[in-house]
């Protein structure tokens, strides 16, 4: 086993222990619009390594402070440049009836937008903490390294984030086309 792959696995284990276990373990498959009616997939994130940052009404409003705390644990030299981030509102409690209101109350400013979830299926698919900041993240095959969850961010889980995503954009970084790594 290579040295970045017992890391890789000594980060998942950790955050797996830490953080508890989601259902799926790979990036499902999506169509859905942000506030603003863009359609965004998938297919989009296909080789990125991907950071997901959701919740609920009452978690959302910790995801920024999680946020923060992440970045603040990144190792500087980490060439964010290969990292997506989506914002996902699990909005699955909102009535059809009020969904456009709820639509207007998201950030207009278009740089800002979240995926509008009504169904709730990214809250099933990887077990959503309610009430909490959701947070993932996935290498560019689509595999789910790290999922971390709280209110309150915690600095053991974002160290376990922040090295989930230094090990997979690293990993990103010196895959040599036709070889073995």
């Amino acid at each position: 086993m290579t040295s970045r792959a017992f890391v890789l696995l000594a980060v998942v284990l950790f955050a797996c222990a830490a953080a508890g276990w989601s259902q799926e373990t790979r990036l499902m498959s999506f169509e859905m619009e942000d506030q603003f009616g863009v359609v965004h997939s998938d297919e989009e994130y296909r080789g990125q390594v991907v950071v997901v940052m959701a919740g609920d009404r009452k978690g959302a409003r910790h995801t920024v402070a999680w946020g923060r705390t992440m970045i603040q644990a990144m190792d500087p030299s980490v060439n964010l440049s290969r990292v997506r981030y989506i914002q996902v509102a699990d909005l699955k409690s909102v009535p059809s009836v009020v969904r456009k209101t709820v639509r207007k109350k998201f950030p207009q400013d278009e740089t800002q937008w979240s995926l509008l979830d009504w169904q709730g299926r990214w809250a099933k698919t990887y077990d959503f903490e309610k009430k909490a900041a959701n947070i993932l993240v996935f290498d560019t095959s689509g595999n789910l390294l790290v999922h971390a969850h709280g209110k309150e961010p915690d600095e053991a889980q974002a160290r376990a984030l922040a090295d989930a995503i230094k090990t997979a954009v690293e990993g990103a970084d010196t895959i040599v086309p036709g070889g073995d790594d």
